[in-house]
Formats: C-alpha cells, sequence, structure tokens
C-alpha cells in the first residue's frame, strides 16, 4: 500500500508542492532510497525510553521561513490557536514483533491548552481507523514539505512500520442543540358563544428557542360569517388571511395580539366556531381552535277551532317556545288576516313583540278575530328574532253559515203569584255537528221561587239562566224547561240567546200577560 492510497483512507486531500529554497540536508545523514528495503538497517528501538528522549535516525532540519507569508506566527484556526513552540505531540508506534510493551494513551487535546498539530479551519476532525498495514514509502525523502505553520521536530524515530496516529478529537465548545429559534404559538378563547355575540380571541407567540427569531409574523383565518372589528396590532391582508407583523421576538419572550370577531348580520348556520393562527420567521407553527357556538333556535305552533261560523268570534292562539339553551331577545310576532276575518283593531297586519324569552320558555299570545263570511281562511304567522332563522306557519280557519233554531213558549196570560213554566227548544238545522253551543235566558224581574232542568248557572245579577251544551248533532233537537212563580205586576218579557263559543247566532223572545192580582 503507497502513501497516496494510505493517506485516501485517513479522509485527507494531497496538498500540492510549493518549492521553497531550504538548507540542504548534512552530508552525514544517510538517504532514503525509493525502497525500504534498501536503505541502511536501522537499529531497534528501545521502547523503555520515553518516546520525547529517543533520538532521531535521520535529522531534520528546520523549515526556512515561508516567502510568501508575512510572518513565522502561526494562523488563527478558528477558536484555536497553534503557538510557534508547543510541545511537541507524542506519536504512538508501532512495537516491534514480540514486543508487550504497552502503546502510549492519548487524551483529546484540551480547549484550555490547543494542541500543537495544526487543524484546517472549517475541518471537524473525525476518529480515524488504523491502517490494514505498514506504510510503504514511494517517495524519496528529499527536502521538506512547504507549510506556512511552522512544524516541530518528531519526537519519535522514523520507522518504516510506524502506524498512523488517531486524528485528536476536539470537544464541541458549546452545544448547539438549542441556538435556533422555536417559535410556539397558542390562543385562548372562550368555551362557548352565544349567536350575536362576538368572539375575544388573545394569540401568544413565544420564542422557546436559544436565539432572537427577527420579522416573526401571525396569520389567521377563521369560521366565514365573522369580521374583524378591533385588533391591538395592526394588520394586514396577506394572501387571503390576515397577518400581523410582531417583530423581533428574543430567546424566551412572547407576544400577543388581542382580536375582536364579531357575527355578521343574518343567522349563522355553523355549529362551532374555528380559528386557525400561523406564527411564521423561517419556520412556521399552527395552532388551530375550536368554540361550540350555542344556536338560537325559535319553535312555533298555532291552534284554533276546527269549525267557525259567520258572526262569530274566533279565538286562535300563537304559541312561541325557545327550545335553545340560548335567552332569546325581541322575538318579533307578526300575524297577517285574510279579508274575511276582521280583528276589532280594523288591522288585517298585527304585531306584538316578546321582549325576553328564556331557554325552555313558551309563550302563548291569543288573538281574536270575527269571521264575516263562511269558507276556508288562512292565517299567516311570521315569528323573527336577531341571529335566529325566521318561521313562517299558516293556521286553517274554516268557517260556515251557521244552521240553527231556537224558540221560547210559555203562558200567554198569568195572575201574579201564580207559578209558571216555560220551555226554550234548540235546533240543529244543519248536517255540521254544533259544539260548545250555549243558551242564555233572561229571565223577568218579579220571577222567582226558580226551578229548571239540565242544571244551568244563575246568574242572580243579571237574573238570567245560562245552559251548556257540549254537541248538538244536525236535525237534533234539545228543550230545556225552567219553573217560576211571578211577583210582578208588569207583563212578563223572556229573552233567549243561543251563541256558539263565545258568539250569539240567533235571538228568540217571549212575551206574557200579566192579569194582575187574581179575583180582581
Amino acid at each position: 500500500m503507497n502513501t497516496s492510497r494510505a493517506l485516501a483512507q485517513l479522509g485527507f486531500e494531497p496538498l500540492p508542492p510549493v518549492p521553497i529554497s531550504a538548507p540542504p540536508v548534512a552530508n552525514n545523514a544517510p538517504k532514503i532510497s525509493a525502497a525500504i528495503g534498501t536503505a541502511a538497517p536501522l537499529a531497534p528501538v528501545d521502547f523503555s525510553t520515553p518516546l520525547a528522549q529517543t533520538a532521531l535516525p535521520v535529522p531534520l532540519a528546520p523549515v526556512a521561513k515561508c516567502e510568501t507569508c508575512p510572518t513565522t506566527t502561526p494562523p488563527s484556526v478558528g477558536n484555536w490557536t497553534s503557538p510557534a513552540h508547543a510541545a511537541p505531540v507524542a506519536m504512538p508506534m508501532a512495537s516491534p514483533a514480540g514486543s508487550t510493551q504497552a502503546q502510549p494513551v492519548f487524551s483529546p487535546a484540551s480547549p484550555t491548552q490547543p494542541a500543537s498539530v495544526p487543524v484546517s479551519t472549517g475541518l471537524v476532525p473525525l476518529q480515524q481507523p488504523a491502517l490494514a498495514g505498514p506504510v510503504e514509502a514511494t517517495q524519496p525523502y528529499e527536502k521538506p514539505v512547504h507549510n506556512p505553520i511552522p512544524l516541530q521536530p518528531i519526537a519519535a524515530p522514523f520507522h518504516a512500520n510506524v502506524v498512523a496516529p488517531p486524528v485528536a478529537m476536539y470537544p464541541v465548545a458549546a452545544s448547539v442543540a438549542n441556538s435556533t429559534p422555536q417559535l410556539v404559538v397558542k390562543q385562548v378563547l372562550p368555551e362557548q358563544i352565544a349567536p350575536g355575540q362576538p368572539v375575544l380571541a388573545d394569540v401568544t407567540v413565544t420564542n422557546t428557542g436559544g436565539r432572537t427569531a427577527d420579522f416573526v409574523v401571525i396569520t389567521g383565518w377563521w369560521t366565514q360569517g365573522y369580521e374583524l372589528t378591533q385588533e391591538s396590532v395592526a394588520s394586514q391582508q396577506l394572501n387571503g388571511k390576515r397577518a400581523w407583523g410582531m417583530g423581533s421576538i428574543a430567546a424566551g419572550e412572547s407576544r400577543m395580539v388581542r382580536l375582536k370577531l364579531t357575527p355578521m348580520s343574518g343567522p349563522l348556520t355553523a355549529t362551532e366556531f374555528r380559528s386557525g393562527f400561523d406564527a411564521t420567521y423561517s419556520s412556521a407553527v399552527t395552532d388551530t381552535r375550536s368554540i361550540k357556538l350555542l344556536k338560537a333556535e325559535l319553535s312555533l305552533s298555532t291552534s284554533a277551532p276546527d269549525l267557525s261560523f259567520v258572526g262569530q268570534t274566533v279565538t286562535m292562539k300563537v304559541n312561541v317556545k325557545n327550545p335553545s339553551a340560548v335567552t332569546m331577545q325581541k322575538v318579533n310576532v307578526i300575524v297577517r288576516l285574510p279579508e274575511h276575518l276582521r280583528h276589532a283593531t280594523g288591522k288585517a297586519n298585527l304585531e306584538t313583540d316578546i321582549a325576553q324569552l328564556a331557554p325552555g320558555a313558551t309563550e302563548t299570545i291569543p288573538l281574536e278575530f270575527v269571521v264575516m263570511k263562511p269558507g276556508e281562511n288562512m292565517v299567516l304567522v311570521h315569528i323573527e328574532a336577531p341571529n335566529c332563522e325566521a318561521i313562517d306557519q299558516k293556521q286553517r280557519v274554516l268557517s260556515i253559515e251557521p244552521k240553527i233554531g231556537v224558540s221560547l213558549h210559555g203562558p200567554k196570560t198569568l195572575f201574579q203569584n201564580w207559578p209558571a213554566t216555560f220551555e226554550a227548544i234548540i235546533e240543529n238545522q244543519g248536517d255540521t255537528p254544533l259544539k260548545s253551543t250555549s243558551l242564555e235566558v233572561k229571565l223577568p224581574k218579579g220571577m222567582q221561587e226558580l226551578r229548571a232542568s239540565d242544571k244551568p248557572m244563575f246568574d242572580a245579577a243579571s237574573h238570567r239562566l245560562v245552559w251548556t251544551i257540549d254537541s248538538l248533532q244536525p236535525g237534533e233537537k234539545r228543550t230545556i224547561v225552567w219553573f217560576g212563580v211571578v211577583k210582578q205586576t208588569e207583563d212578563l218579557v223572556t229573552t233567549g240567546t243561543i251563541s256558539i263559543g263565545s258568539t250569539p247566532i240567533k235571538r228568540a223572545e217571549w212575551t206574557t200577560k200579566n192579569a194582575g192580582p187574581e179575583g180582581k
């Protein structure tokens, strides 16, 4: 194996020779031939003598000053400087055959005491394995190799079987594992927000690395339907996102930007609010979060009698419920009446507001109107509230012309203090069942000691009897009887009114002539 190949295994590149003038080698020094085997025999090495005191068989001449260098003082190599007169580095030598002498142990150069072996700038020394065999010299040693750093004499014999020394390992002066900026971005958001409520976000970027991060920029995005209305650091539009310049952030420091994101007008269809923020200087980190959006929701139901009659006052109910977990504010209720239904105000469009509706609460709004003509009528109900979808619903109101008859019967003439019996006959003359029908009879003032069938209610203040008839089938007749003693001297006038619901439909009257006291 030749020297070039051995050096190539060590990872060294050969340097081109530079001719310099140097003193000739002493005449008494033997020359080394191209082949080691033809040189004068060398004496065995005495390993008991320290290597530093072993005499060289071939004296080396001092290196002359380099003409191309301004001084013989060696240059600085990184943070290490090789002094001109450093102590020589001992080299391990191959032991002769059969020798049990231990090889010297060499420690890496100390940072506080630089090694005398010159190190090329920018190269990191590597541990070098030993050669597989002895180095074979192929070039005669005639003159020194040029090196701007003066070499010290090698304190060991130059032997043909020298094993290459291990390359000194220099410890790293400081750890570089954490010498670059490391950014961490974090946002703080509320756990949940109500409809229409703005989102307040605190976005913090922290440099956890070992160096200052320059030109730090935070970019962010969020759920569609929200707009940026306030910010603690001015931003600008960048590639479809908002960007905030945070400047330089030293190691261990943080910067924060506070944002206010306000929902735009109109209901939101999203069920959660999502946002993400990136922090960059030359690399990027991202923090993405989501917030539960409390959905604003209303429900609407209406009710009205299945059947109504012309002239009847119909009571319709509008039920507004809040099934959500959010308190609803300013719920607006609008009712549009068709042509043949008339409200007491005379208006076709009616409107009212529910100031506040708590979660789970229901507000019932009664609405009364009079049926003017028979037929099918549709009442439109519309409800709306901020940040909530509006609801429309129709209520059917069926009206017919009532066909019901009522007649009163009693004595034509009656003496004072005589008892008298009266009756009312009610008949359903149509083909539709009648429900919630009532008969009201206004009695003469002097009629007392009353008795009646079918359990009526008696109003003493107005001196009247009221019967309630739950159902009256088509063609059905109902006879109601009452009895009393006439105490008055005037004629007796009795009136009866048949009503469906609270609406009077027909009226009947009966007059009895008072003959005065009996026997006169």
